[in-house]
C-alpha cells in the first residue's frame, strides 16, 4: 500500500537515480500552501547548496531529470519549488486493496507504544438541553479516541460536566417559579433544557429575576436545604439523559468529572492567587489583567 512515507521515498529515489546522487531527503518534502500547486512540494534551497546552483536553477534541473511515474501523476516547477501531484486513482486502489486484505485490522498499529493519552470531550452542561453542537463534539472526540487507540496508545476518554454554574440556578429558579406543580414528561433531561430557555426569557422581563437567581445560586452552593436537594434530583435527570445519548452513540468514558467536585478547590486556588497579587478584584469579580499582552482582562 502507498503511504505518505513510501511516496516521499519514491520521489527521493527517482531524483537520486536521475541525478546520480542523493541530494534530497524525504524530510525535505512539504505540503504546498495552496492545493492547486500540487500535493507535495520540494523546496530546493538546501539542494541548491549541495549542487552549487541557485534554488531556481536547482528546481529546473531536478524537474528536467525526473518524470511522472508510479504514485506521481504530474511534476511542475514554481520558482524554487518542484511540485508533485499524486495519482489519486492509484492511491485509492492501493488503500482499498489493503483494507480488503486486513479487514477489521486495517489502520491498527503499535506506534503509540502503549503511552497514556487523556482525551477530554463532550463537556456538556447539566440543566440545559443537549443540542446538535454537543453531538458534533462527542462524535469528533470519540473519533479521535478510537484513532488514538488504533495507533497503539492507551487512550483515556474523559468528560468534564459543568453541573454547578449560574445556568443551574436559572433553571431551578424557573422550575420553581413556573413548572413546580406541572406534570413532568418522561424525558426529564430534555424538559430541563426547555425550562432553561424559559428562564432566560423571563429574566429579560423580570427586573428582580437576577437577584432571585443569585439567591438560588447561594442556596445551592451552601449544599444544604431544599434547593440543594432539588439540585441533586434534577442533576440526575440530566446525567441520565446524557447516559442514554452516549449509549445510543456507543460512546464510553473511563471517568466523568463534575464541576461540583472541584469548585471548592478552584475557589481556594483563586483566593491564594488573589492574596499573592497575581489576581485582582475588579467590579466585584476576581480577574487576571492581561492588558499588557493585548488580551484584556480574564
Amino acid at each position: 500500500m502507498y503511504t505518505l512515507d513510501k511516496i516521499k521515498k519514491e520521489i527521493v529515489k527517482q531524483i537520486s537515480e536521475a541525478l546520480g546522487g542523493r541530494i534530497v531527503q524525504a524530510s525535505d518534502l512539504v505540503y504546498p500552501p495552496e492545493t492547486d500547486m500540487g500535493d507535495l512540494s520540494l523546496p530546493c534551497f538546501e539542494a541548491a547548496k549541495r549542487i552549487n546552483k541557485t534554488p531556481v536553477e536547482a528546481a529546473d534541473w531536478i524537474f528536467g531529470n525526473i518524470k511522472a511515474d508510479g504514485p506521481i501523476a504530474g511534476v511542475k516547477t514554481q520558482g524554487a519549488y518542484v511540485n508533485f501531484t499524486l495519482d489519486k486513482e492509484k492511491l485509492a486502489k492501493s488503500v482499498i486493496k489493503e483494507i480488503f486484505k486486513m479487514e477489521d485490522g486495517y489502520g491498527n498499529n503499535k506506534s503509540g507504544k502503549n503511552k497514556r493519552v487523556m482525551i477530554e470531550y463532550s463537556n456538556a452542561n447539566t440543566h440545559k438541553e443537549y443540542h446538535v453542537g454537543h453531538l458534533r463534539n462527542v462524535v469528533y472526540g470519540d473519533a479521535v479516541n478510537r484513532i488514538i487507540s488504533a495507533n497503539g496508545y492507551k487512550s483515556v476518554p474523559v468528560s468534564y460536566i459543568n453541573d454547578f454554574g449560574i445556568h443551574v440556578a436559572k433553571t431551578l429558579w424557573a422550575y420553581l417559579e413556573f413548572f413546580k406543580d406541572k406534570k413532568l414528561p418522561a424525558d426529564k433531561g430534555y424538559f430541563l433544557g426547555k425550562i432553561y430557555v424559559r428562564a432566560v426569557k423571563e429574566m429579560e422581563k423580570d427586573p428582580l429575576a437576577k437577584e432571585k437567581v443569585s439567591f438560588m445560586m447561594k442556596k445551592i452552593e451552601s449544599r444544604r436545604g431544599k434547593e440543594y436537594e432539588l439540585w441533586k434530583k434534577t442533576r440526575n435527570w440530566s446525567i441520565e439523559a446524557f447516559e442514554k445519548i452516549y449509549a445510543e452513540l456507543g460512546v464510553k468514558f473511563i471517568r466523568v468529572f463534575y464541576e461540583s467536585e472541584f469548585i471548592g478547590a478552584g475557589l481556594k486556588k483563586v483566593a491564594e492567587l488573589h492574596k499573592k497579587g497575581f489576581l485582582i478584584k475588579s467590579e466585584g469579580a476576581i480577574i487576571k489583567d492581561l492588558s499588557e499582552y493585548g488580551l484584556g482582562a480574564l
